[in-house]
């Protein structure tokens, strides 16, 4: 059976954000009346979680990472807003002379956030999914790894707390769609 590697870039995020929720209730009157001199407090960072248990044994867990050795990114097609729009358009060619330079895997950055509903269940657009599988299944007919990054979320970075249920969807049905 086929595999693919899902390539988590915002751990950081969800750890951040594991069981931590924005605080709504009004901070408690300081005894100290604010001067032109007083810092206003820093909202207080959320305690990371820890990581969750790998279902795999260490050995698999390295064999797989191993597997990915020498890899090429595939920037600037999948990521732009739409593919195209920055120039770049995934042909098939592409995954051969990848493979035939010597790599042995493949980063495909995808911009899932420009193609998913706003709105629950947040669902990605299932042309573009097709678009990404297209992507994927050629990098694997060439022997690859392939990399799925969700990249350019970037609603996500200016309202993290907001889009967390969204990013958390999206990510639950990219892992249901590849997981076999």
């Amino acid at each position: 059976m086929r595999k693919i590697t899902i390539f988590y870039l915002c751990c950081m995020f969800l750890a951040a954000c594991s069981g931590q929720e924005k605080s709504t209730s009004t901070p408690a009157a300081s005894p100290v009346p604010p001067t032109s001199t007083t810092v206003p407090s820093a909202t207080p960072l959320p305690v990371p979680t820890r990581a969750p248990s790998p279902t795999l044994p260490p050995a698999a867990i390295f064999e797989r990472n191993n597997r990915i050795g020498r890899a090429v990114n595939l920037g600037n097609a999948l990521e732009a807003p739409n593919e195209g729009e920055w120039g770049v358009t995934l042909r098939a060619e592409y995954f051969s002379l990848i493979k035939n330079a010597g790599f042995t895997a493949v980063r495909i950055p995808v911009r899932f956030s420009n193609h998913a509903a706003v709105e629950p269940p947040y669902t990605i657009d299932s042309t573009f999914l097709a678009r990404v599988d297209w992507a994927v299944n050629n990098a694997l007919d060439q022997g690859l790894v392939a990399i799925v990054d969700m990249h350019h979320y970037v609603e996500i970075f200016e309202k993290p707390y907001e889009h967390k249920e969204r990013f958390l969807a999206i990510w639950k049905q990219l892992a249901e769609h590849y997981q076999d």
